[in-house]
């Protein structure tokens, strides 16, 4: 069963929290769940925030394993057997020392049994498949395997393996997955051995068309693709385990909101509060630029969050005096470049160049040709996010320098009453005449002294 169709909307993430909770609530279904969504869509934030709390509030427990960058299906007994121990005897300190051991089994068993009173039979050998399988109660567990792309291991292995638990353990298992990539990783494992068969002369390839073309490039990446493709062992072994696929592809306002909550929620104290108010005000400005860039990786959300508290502990208390709305207006400069920044950063897009000594300033950035697309910029912004530079005393420096300037003329403007610059001010919507006309004004004003 797919939850999928090209033409209507997505589930919203209630919607698939019902599926999941009641797949894990019925007394028999033999089969696994897989969560498809792409990379940095917010797949295992949603897990880790919204269905494991759930899964833990019913009679089951949830344990998740993370499948990234396991080369063994024994790393994966490793993170379930951990995951028990954990749920047997949460906050037990030694859990942790176990687990950096990696190798201490027995000594991790023995601890645990002690814990909960004797209540696991003894053993006395060091294998975790045999030590997991005296759990009878395995199936009080739910099995959460998420990275399942980024795995070592040949996916239709690893789904051979969880079947293990589906089938003879009547274990309920999630699988979080960007589908789009599996194998991906396993096509590039010995690649230099795949490449000398994919050469021998003696296999016939029907499908290269002109012999006498030569060999290409592309050609020999379709023959190892041909030779060693994984897809149909993984289709027909997930054929079996997988009995339901949701595709998860939420609203990025609703991201957005969930992921504020997480790191600033409303009781937040040391100045969290005052962060959780600004991202929330200008929720629509984010969501607008990540539209506007195509872009809804949640990671990078959470380091523009990450990015923002930080200089706004620095700029929040400035906020002060008649130079108020002055560093008002720069916060809301610097998150803005902040965002697109970032974006760019993250995406492998180029830079601005900032000229030597230049501080801030409009930046256009490539590619970008109008001037609706210039945005304004403080260099120490590029001097954090490329190199985790932050120096308190020249940042506020800098914004109280801005801020003076911009009060400067502001000050000139009131005193001098000068009308012209403030017409010129609004120059995008004048005609060129008009232009020339209120720049020379501003010169006449200039040479009469009607400006400080």
């Amino acid at each position: 069963m797919k939850y999928e169709d090209n033409n209507m909307e997505y589930l919203k993430e209630n919607e698939i929290e019902k599926i999941i909770m009641n797949y894990i609530t019925k007394e028999k279904s033999n089969y696994a769940i897989l969560l498809d969504g792409a990379w940095g869509c917010g797949k295992t934030f949603f897990v880790k925030n919204k269905i494991i709390p759930k899964i833990d509030e019913t009679t089951k427990k949830s344990i998740y394993v993370s499948l990234y960058g396991l080369s063994d299906i024994k790393d994966i007994d490793k993170q379930i057997y951990f995951g028990i121990l954990e749920k047997l005897a949460p906050n037990n300190k030694e859990i942790s020392i176990i687990k950096k051991g990696g190798n201490i089994v027995i000594t991790g068993y023995k601890i645990i049994n002690e814990a909960i009173g004797g209540k696991l039979p003894m053993v006395s050998s060091d294998n975790i498949t045999s030590i997991i399988s005296l759990f009878k109660n395995i199936e009080d567990y739910v099995l959460i395997f998420d990275d399942l792309e980024r795995c070592n291991v040949p996916p239709n292995i690893v789904l051979g393996y969880i079947n293990k638990f589906v089938e003879h353990k009547n274990c309920k298992c999630i699988i979080v997955a960007n589908q789009k990539e599996i194998g991906k990783i396993s096509n590039f494992n010995n690649l230099p051995h795949k490449y000398m068969v994919a050469l021998d002369e003696r296999i016939k390839f029907d499908d290269e068309g002109n012999k006498d073309a030569g060999l290409t490039k592309e050609k020999l990446i379709k023959r190892v693709q041909s030779l060693f493709a994984e897809d149909s062992l993984y289709v027909k072994t997930k054929e079996k385990l997988i009995g339901l696929t949701i595709y998860y592809h939420p609203k990025f306002e609703n991201v957005y909101v969930s992921v504020v909550d997480k790191y600033y929620p409303e009781s937040g104290e040391g100045g969290k509060e005052n962060v959780r108010g600004y991202l929330m005000a200008n929720k629509q400005k984010v969501v607008n630029y990540f539209e506007k860039a195509k872009y809804g990786n949640i990671r990078t959300l959470i380091f523009i969050f990450a990015t923002f508290e930080k200089i706004y502990k620095i700029l929040g208390p400035l906020e002060k005096g008649s130079y108020k709305e002055y560093i008002a207006k720069q916060i809301d400069d610097i998150f803005k470049y902040i965002i697109v920044l970032s974006i760019r950063i993250k995406s492998g897009k180029s830079l601005f160049q900032w000229d030597s000594g230049e501080e801030y300033g409009l930046v256009l950035f490539d590619g970008l040709k109008s001037y609706s697309d210039q945005i304004y910029g403080y260099k120490f912004v590029d001097d954090y996010l490329l190199n985790c530079s932050l120096d308190e005393k020249a940042i506020k420096e800098i914004v109280y320098k801005k801020a003076t300037e911009r009060k400067q003329v502001d000050d000139s403007i009131a005193v001098g009453k000068a009308l012209s610059i403030k017409k010129l001010s609004n120059w995008k919507k004048l005609e060129d005449d008009e232009i020339r006309k209120t720049i020379k004004a501003i010169v006449e004003e200039l040479e009469t002294q009607k400006y400080e």
